[in-house]
């Protein structure tokens, strides 16, 4: 149970569309009272959820079932409500400031076991990680960055590749191909 600020961080890759599906958190609703932490997806969107009654909702209109790893970000931070994909704050919401802990279990890949409505996550969910405090920025930049890995060829001039032709007797031209500009931003020519 967290009793303030936390941080839920995980990995997703699906290809399903949902019309609810828990992510990772904790849900309650069986006894009345709404006390929970969630991250889930609907439709096209994702979704935050935190608290008690009135729930505090954050939503982000975001293509979620694309078949691509997306990491998804749920900080609660001074009574304020992040959603974060990829990194990126896609939206925020003040919280209602209710204890947002719960006696459910905590699920993944599913929310409201029991109670006769769950949907389970069909793709694959990696790298969970739980908090009890606000992630900052460049820790959840670290995160999404971590085990990237980059691959980079430089060149201070336009590349020429010379491709000799061989098995003719005699060799009578040389072909090159020319990459420019170098270093190139939205563009490059291969001539």
């Amino acid at each position: 149970n967290f009793n303030g600020d936390f941080t839920m961080n995980v990995w997703g890759k699906t290809s399903t569309n949902y019309s609810n599906c828990g992510v990772v958190g904790r849900w309650n609703n069986g006894s009345g009272n709404q006390e929970h932490y969630l991250l889930y997806v609907k439709d096209d969107s994702t979704e935050a959820c935190v608290g008690g009654s009135p729930i505090t909702y954050c939503q982000s209109l975001f293509n979620y079932h694309d078949n691509v790893w997306h990491m998804y970000t749920v900080r609660l931070y001074n009574d304020t409500l992040s959603l974060l994909i990829d990194g990126t704050l896609m939206n925020s919401v003040q919280f209602s400031g209710v204890n947002n802990t719960s006696v459910q279990n905590f699920i993944i890949g599913a929310y409201g076991l029991g109670l006769g409505w769950t949907t389970f996550w069909i793709g694959d969910l990696d790298d969970i990680g739980l908090w009890n405090r606000a992630l900052n920025q460049q820790e959840i930049n670290q995160l999404y960055n971590s085990g990237l890995c980059f691959q980079t060829i430089t060149v201070t001039d336009t590349l020429i590749i010379n491709a000799n032709i061989t098995g003719f007797n005699p060799v009578t031209y040389q072909n090159s191909i020319k990459v420019y500009p170098n270093p190139s931003n939205d563009h490059i020519t291969i001539d």
